[in-house]
């Protein structure tokens, strides 16, 4: 039995109808999973040569509204002190708004007052004594004259009189001139001091952040507030704001110490804001416009704001201040720039909390891998 089968499997083998069949090598799903599979990993390929990765930097922020920002800077060096305003307060032109220490101003000042007011309370006898003395003098040199036209005396005493009034007139007008000079010294000496040493509003407005508080050390040129000058209001989506669209919303945000040395002015900014939802309408886009040089403090963040969101921005430590300014388009509802569609329809107000991504870096794909790939398989130090 097992002899015929034998037989008839040979048969088969050797039969010439099937020498031009292909032989299947896998079905129709195969191909399908083997065309998806080339797809993959060409899109792999294209993404990683001409992909982008972004490293970003993330920061706790809040919303605010602003006009024509000015900074008020320091003009000298020293310990600031005084501090009248705070956030939110208006001032008027001409105001003292925080007074700096300068000792050595301060003592060439006092000392001018001194000697002024010495020289003017000396002064006082002296050109009373001098002006009797001149009047006593002109009178004599009259009577003089008659004398001497008269031929009862000689030209030499009449001159003699005219020259001791000469000489008396003479030191009344160097005693002028000597409290005029003293004086324009204590007032060079006081506009020194009160110029150098006061932080004076040069227009009237509001402030909308103090950068240092009482007993910080400020160096000369260093913004002492950040200010908006008051009369120049605009009009935006049937709201009021200072200053023009372009400028009228920035995103103050808190990044830690470690992070915050990776962020530079220009940088890219997505912030989402806490009243939309960023999948849907995605995330605003801004600038980095402004880092602050020192750690913002528990207090001054308290100034600015209020405890709570004071304690919010400190909870990893003191952070530094970053402003992100938000790219203005007049095409969407809320008047600045989404990364997706036109927004939402709702007006972004200060006061509003939101979260900010701050793009430091753009990488390929490939960049990233090619690293790994040479530390992990050819051993190479990265």
């Amino acid at each position: 039995m097992a002899l015929e089968f034998r037989k008839e499997a040979l048969k088969k083998l050797s039969s010439p109808d099937d020498l031009d069949r292909l032989m299947p090598v896998t079905d129709s799903r195969g191909w399908i999973a083997m065309i998806a599979s080339g797809v993959l990993l060409a899109a792999a390929l294209v993404w990683g040569f001409f992909g982008n990765i972004q490293t970003v930097v993330q920061g706790e922020g809040i919303f605010t509204k602003v006009g024509y920002i000015n900074n008020i800077p320091a003009l000298t060096s020293g310990v600031i002190k005084d501090i009248a305003v705070k956030g939110g307060d208006s001032f008027t032109k001409g105001q003292i708004l925080a007074r700096i220490e300068q000792p050595e101003l301060r003592h060439t000042y006092e000392n001018a007052l001194l000697e002024s007011q010495s020289v003017h309370l000396h002064q006082k006898e002296q050109v009373a004594f001098l002006q009797k003395t001149i009047t006593s003098l002109a009178e004599r040199v009259t009577r003089m004259n008659r004398l001497f036209q008269d031929g009862r005396i000689d030209k030499g005493i009449v001159t003699g009189v005219e020259q001791e009034l000469m000489v008396a007139k003479k030191q009344l007008y160097d005693l002028e001139e000597k409290a005029l000079a003293v004086s324009r010294k204590t007032d060079v000496a006081r506009s020194n001091y009160q110029q150098q040493c006061n932080i004076i509003a040069p227009f009237s407005g509001i402030v909308t952040e103090r950068e240092f508080n009482n007993g910080d050390f400020i160096r000369t040129g260093e913004g002492a507030f950040e200010v908006e000058e008051s009369g120049k209001v605009v009009t935006m989506k049937n709201e009021q704001v200072a200053g023009d669209s372009s400028t009228s919303l920035v995103f103050v945000m808190y990044v830690t110490a470690e992070m915050v040395k990776k962020v530079q002015p220009g940088m890219l900014v997505y912030v989402a804001s806490s009243t939309v939802k960023p999948e849907e309408y995605g995330n605003m886009v801004g600038q980095v416009i402004f880092i602050s040089q020192y750690p913002k403090t528990y207090h001054s963040i308290v100034t600015d704001f209020n405890e709570d969101l004071a304690k919010r921005f400190t909870a990893q430590g003191s952070p530094y201040r970053v402003k992100v300014k938000i790219q203005p388009d007049k095409s969407t509802f809320s008047g600045f720039r989404w990364t997706s569609g036109k927004g939402p329809r709702t007006i972004i107000t200060s006061g509003i909390l939101g979260n900010g991504l701050i793009a430091i870096d753009n990488q390929r794909p490939i960049d990233l891998v090619i690293p790994l790939f040479k530390k992990n398989f050819l051993g190479q130090t990265l």
